[in-house]
């Protein structure tokens, strides 16, 4: 699980936007996978540069952003909720913004815990 947070205090930068990648390309391969935060970038808005290359970032790395809906009282998605396209997320809700200016986003995905293996114990009888 992965948390990221950009402040929206100032425009994404190329920096961002490379570290993010950075990040992707480390653990896209992970069977289970889940990156949750608050980008501050407008997702909802397909025609902003910054959405665009955020998505294509997605897009490389095989990975599927969930959060379709407003996430901020301003009617924008900025926070997100991120698998592997082949994870099975079973539900997902965003409840309205209460406490804070975002939205609370909550999902159950569907995932196999690793099995820890004891090893096995041989006792010799005399």
């Amino acid at each position: 699980m992965i948390v990221v947070y950009r402040p929206g205090s100032v425009p994404a930068s190329d920096t961002f936007f490379n570290d993010f990648a950075d990040i992707l390309k480390r653990v896209a391969t992970y069977a289970n996978l889940l990156i949750v935060g608050d980008v501050n970038i407008h997702l909802d808005d397909a025609t902003d540069d910054h959405t665009a290359k955020f998505c294509r970032l997605l897009v490389v790395d095989n990975l599927q952003q969930h959060v379709t809906v407003p996430t901020h009282y301003r009617s924008h998605t900025l926070d997100i909720f991120v698998t592997r396209s082949d994870q099975n997320v079973q539900c997902i809700s965003v409840d309205p913004p209460l406490l804070s200016d975002h939205s609370q986003i909550v999902g159950s995905l569907a995932t196999r815990v690793p099995h820890t293996h004891t090893g096995v114990r041989q006792v010799r009888r005399r």
